[in-house]
């Protein structure tokens, strides 16, 4: 690990010593010290006061760690690899995510061959190492579903037109809408489909993502994506404009058990 320069930095500009820091968080000197020697990673419950102490927001705090650090430590104190990125990180200390997928299967509940064919249809020229790369990343964080003791809760939503996106081919499709049928069973996970009909409104935004720290079930985050990568919005307004489409998308979607039935449908006339 290599020592947070910066974090000990700002928490010196901001005019704290490691023990008055230590004093307000409730935490231990040793646990400040630990921190900014990279010898451990503030844990979820710790980020939101510490961004909020040290004049920070907490897309800003988690950026400086990344940066300063080489692991990022998760709900359940476990290290996360650096190399897995900061919109991992953000996902494996959060205790709740919302998502809504118009194009594609979230990442989360995507196969490895799925994840593959995801990776070989964008539209810059990828290497086939590349795609393994992307692919091994992806299926990762899938951890996180079944992280202990609290496993992270997934409320996804997701656009009934991707069922009907044969993306690797029909062999491929088959096996992940048969994979999304286990997802939605497991007790953390809420499935939804958003039919056709429902779509258009919220599919205009694109793909979006919310998330919630441990104690809390209002988002403090909300993450879209474009060309150049992840965007990140936590002002409360903007975190606030979203969480209010998802709720709205979650009002008009199809209920669970008629998404399972549609799942089961489209798998069934994909047979050969």
């Amino acid at each position: 690990m290599t020592a947070r320069v910066q974090l000990a930095a700002r928490r010196k500009a901001c005019g704290y010593s490691q023990e008055s820091l230590a004093q307000v968080l409730q935490v231990t000197t040793s646990a400040v010290s630990r921190w900014e020697q990279g010898t451990s990673t503030p844990k979820a419950i710790y980020r939101q006061p510490l961004a909020r102490v040290l004049d920070m927001t907490p897309v800003e705090l988690e950026r400086l760690l990344d940066v300063d650090g080489r692991e990022i430590t998760g709900l359940d104190g476990a290290h996360v690899p650096q190399w897995l990125g900061h919109y991992a990180a953000l996902e494996q200390s959060a205790a709740q995510l919302f998502t809504f997928e118009p194009l594609v299967v979230p990442g989360l509940l995507q196969t490895d061959d799925y994840a593959r064919a995801v990776e070989r249809a964008y539209h810059l020229p990828v290497t086939e190492e590349e795609v393994a790369r992307r692919a091994e990343v992806r299926l990762a964080r899938q951890a996180v579903l079944q992280r202990q003791p609290e496993p992270l809760r997934l409320d996804c939503l997701i656009d009934e037109s991707v069922l009907h996106r044969t993306l690797g081919g029909p062999a491929t499709m088959r096996n992940q809408l048969s994979h999304l049928l286990e997802a939605a069973a497991m007790p953390n996970v809420d499935l939804r489909l958003v039919g056709l009909d429902d779509a258009p409104y919220g599919a205009a935004f694109g793909s979006f993502q919310l998330l919630t720290s441990p104690g809390s079930t209002t988002p403090y985050i909300a993450c879209s994506e474009d060309l150049t990568g992840k965007n990140y919005y936590d002002a409360a307004n903007v975190v606030a404009a979203h969480h209010e489409l998802f709720q709205h998308l979650w009002a008009v979607a199809i209920d669970p058990s008629e998404t399972l039935n549609r799942i089961k449908q489209r798998m069934e006339s994909s047979d050969p």
